[in-house]
């Protein structure tokens, strides 16, 4: 007997041909249901990856398959072998079942019938006839049905035929991802024909409805691919009070396995038609990127005068709700960004973004859609990890970044360019300090070989290069090394507290090298350095109490913190050194910060595997509740005699305000984060902020956001006051009513509201939005057929 081959029957066993013969029958019949598989590839493109899985899958040599029947039997005469009732042959998870099974050995074809079942995990073929011919590998299939689990797509053909190697037909047949008789919509079409790795035809394709035709083609060609399919998304369309009517086609490129692109030409009635292409790779699992473009011929353009034709008495730009005070003239406007991750060698990794936009107000005209800045910030935050700079800043990060981590250190070497668009597109001076390059190396805290001493390390070397050819004829750049190591002395102070002396040492120096012109007299070299010392005290300890709770209850344990600060930095005259960022001007200090922490940590018992189930019983802890508050008292201020170094210039305020932070966690459908600094001298909240998000199981979500912060100036315009609420409410199972509005109370108006309808079915779903914002009114409109708008776009290295 074969190897790989084991036969059972409840009333005779055949020889070791018969069971060999059976394994080719099963091999046959395999093939054919891969042609089903195929069929449902060519039509719709995410069921190729799992044909391709189930080919892989089911012919395993390796793995031995067993043949079960009712009857085995051969007829020596006509060299055929015949296996009746309830005929199984399985090979793992993979399992083939029928009535009956014929095998002509001498012609190498197979004959199945009576329910047909092939299954692979949860991917199921059934019909009710099959024949094949192994060696010309040529069949077909009667009423056949194809299932597949990943996409949920459900195939249909009363009669699907191979007529090559990699060649199918198939008089009729039908595609969808509803389940039932009658689905909710499919697609038909007749006379297909299909070459894999190539190309297919149908004639009378059509898109159903229940049992309505709404969309019809005599003749369709698509290429046919074992992997994501090439092909048109699903489109965007709405109204704009700015953009007009619009229409937003994306096209998406199945290039290779690690590869693809999308294209997108997003129609505006008003505007004119902006193109977008955005392409991904992924080379290694930690080597990916994705660049996007866009670009349009603009239409509009900012007048105040509304003289100019292509802007009749209005203004396109936002120069009364921006504040920035530039028009926005150009016509040719673009958006270029990318980031990418690079695998280095040694451990090294390699980051490059670059974030170039025409002008300051095109991330504000399109801050939704596919490409617009909300949907790119989103994708690389999820990608990435690395957000975008707001859509209303006009100074856009641009950098390139080496770095190495290791268990104590780590290295990180960077080039930063900062892009003032405003500078740029209104031929204004820049002056703005790009880091070219920016160095740091770093130690966390450790300690110091076999002493009870530990330390931790701050470092930086910075070239400061400032092009000044507008303001002085030249360009200026400057270096900076700075050196920060940190020592600490943890002492145990009798049984209940630790307390930790902390000394740091800093070095910084600056050479300054003004590259006005080498042969004047202004041009020189400048060497400065600024040496200091600081001392902190952290004085620490911690009380808690374990509650069991009653039976069935998880034991809770509610820690306190009670903690003291003091940080001591000299004045140091530092008026004289540049002045770059931060670390050029190190405040004086002599405060100190009493605070107490509450914690509630919950140990939760683990769902144990079933194999697991004799083993002791595993946990969890969870963090259902945090509670910090605290203050600050400022030592330099209290006996402070010069009014002009107050904190507000009227009175001594050396007590800081009162800062309280809390978070609550206790279940997944409950979180509330809360923070407020309050005044003890104005008795009122210099800051404060709410966030909460409850849900439930029929995943009803609401968000409700309040952020305040004290204005300084009414004039200055520096406050903050504003409310969101967001929520998600489903009236049934597939519709759900969506809602957003944003509120700012100093300026006494909407910011942002809408309103919107989904209905998600199993197989479809409808998305109707209304949007008002301070400068748009948009409507949206999108439907999906599940499956269809969303071909496979991933991509693997």
């Amino acid at each position: 007997m074969p190897p790989n081959i084991h036969t059972e029957s409840s009333t005779t066993r055949a020889g070791n041909a018969f069971q060999e013969i059976c394994s080719q029958a099963a091999k046959g019949t395999l093939l054919l249901g891969i042609a089903i598989v195929f069929f449902a590839l060519m039509t719709l493109s995410a069921a190729g990856a799992a044909a391709e899985d189930l080919d892989r899958q089911l012919n395993e040599p390796n793995r031995p398959w067993h043949i079960v029947a009712d009857e085995l039997s051969y007829d020596d005469t006509a060299k055929v072998y015949n296996a009746r009732g309830n005929v199984q042959i399985t090979q793992g998870d993979k399992k083939i079942s029928a009535d009956q099974v014929r095998f002509d050995h001498e012609n190498m074809t197979v004959e199945a019938s009576g329910h047909i079942v092939v299954s692979s995990g949860e991917d199921v073929i059934s019909a009710d006839s099959l024949t094949f011919d192994l060696e010309r590998e040529e069949g077909q299939v009667s009423n056949g049905r194809l299932y597949f689990e990943k996409n949920h797509f459900i195939v249909r053909s009363d009669n699907l035929q191979k007529t090559g190697k990699d060649t199918y037909r198939a008089d009729r047949a039908s595609v969808t991802t509803c389940d039932g008789e009658k689905p909710d919509w499919k697609i038909t079409g007749r006379n297909l024909n299909v070459t894999i790795e190539g190309y297919g035809t149908a004639y009378h394709a059509a898109l159903w409805v229940k049992n309505v035709p709404i969309l019809y083609t005599p003749w369709i060609g698509f290429p046919v691919k074992t992997k994501r399919q090439t092909g048109l998304l699903t489109p965007q369309i709405g109204y704009s009070s700015r953009k007009g009517y619009e229409y937003d086609q994306p096209l998406f490129w199945a290039i290779n396995k690690s590869s693809d692109a999308t294209f997108y030409s997003h129609y505006m009635s008003d505007r004119g038609n902006k193109f977008g292409t955005e392409y991904r790779y992924a080379s290694s699992p930690l080597s990916k990127g994705t660049t996007m473009f866009d670009y349009l011929d603009d239409r509009r353009v900012d007048s105040v005068t509304g003289d100019d034709p292509g802007s009749p008495e209005r203004d396109w730009g936002y120069v009364e709700n921006t504040g920035d005070d530039f028009l926005r003239t150009n016509r040719d406007r673009y958006w270029f960004r990318t980031k990418n991750d690079q695998e280095l060698p040694g451990n090294f990794k390699a980051l490059f973004d670059l974030d170039i936009v025409s002008d300051q107000d095109y991330l504000t005209d399109f801050k939704r859609g596919y490409t617009g800045f909300i949907t790119t910030r989103d994708y690389y935050n999820n990608e990435f990890g690395r957000d975008l700079d707001d859509y209303n800043d006009p100074v856009r990060l641009n950098r390139f970044n080496v770095n190495r981590y290791w268990s104590r250190f780590n290295l990180n070497a960077e080039a930063r360019w900062y892009d003032d668009v405003i500078a740029r597109t209104q031929d204004l001076p820049d002056t703005t300090a790009q880091r070219l390059p920016f160095i740091q190396f770093n130690g966390s805290k450790q300690a110091v070989a076999n002493t009870p001493l530990f330390f931790d390390l701050s470092s930086s070397y910075t070239h400061f290069y400032r092009d000044t050819t507008t303001t002085d004829n030249g360009v200026t750049r400057d270096h900076r090394i700075d050196l920060y190591p940190r020592g600490y002395l943890p002492l145990d102070v009798g049984r209940y507290f630790t307390l930790e002396p902390s000394v740091g040492l800093r070095e910084t120096a600056w050479y300054i090298a003004d590259d006005v012109d080498p042969t004047s007299d202004d041009a020189g070299e400048d060497y400065q350095h600024r040496e200091f010392w600081d001392i902190g005290l952290d004085l620490s300890t911690e009380i808690y109490r374990i509650f069991n709770g009653g039976e069935g209850q998880q034991p809770l344990k509610h820690t306190l913190n009670p903690r003291i600060t003091y940080n001591y930095v000299p004045d140091y005259a530092q008026s004289s050194h540049p002045d770059f960022d931060a670390i050029d001007r190190i405040e004086a200090s002599n405060q100190v910060t009493y605070s107490l922490s509450n914690l509630f940590i919950q140990r939760r018992a683990v769902q144990q595997k079933p194999e697991l189930s004799d083993e002791a019983p595993g946990y969890r802890y969870h963090q259902m509740a945090r509670f910090d508050i605290g203050q600050t008292y400022d030592f330099n201020e209290a006996f402070e005699d010069d009014p002009d170094k107050w904190k507000n210039g009227e009175s001594r305020e050396p007590f800081r305000p009162v800062f309280a932070r809390l978070q609550i966690t206790p279940g997944r459908h409950f979180r509330l984060s809360a923070d407020a600094d309050w005044s003890v001298y104005d008795n009122e909240p210099v800051s404060h902020s709410l966030l909460s998000r409850i849900s439930d199981n029929r995943d009803d979500v609401l968000t409700i956001e309040h952020r305040y912060t004290r204005e300084t100036d009414e004039d200055a315009g520096d406050g903050v006051n504003s409310l969101v609420v967001d929520g998600l409410l489903r009236l049934t199972r597939p519709l759900s009513l969506i809602a957003r509005y944003e509120y700012d109370f100093y300026a006494d108006e909407d910011l942002e509201t809408t309103l919107g309808i989904l209905y998600d079915a199993q197989c479809w779903s409808l998305d109707l939005r209304y949007t008002r914002d301070v400068d748009e009114i948009m409507y949206a409109f999108e439907i999906r057929l599940k499956g269809i708008g969303g071909f496979e776009s991933g991509i693997a290295p």
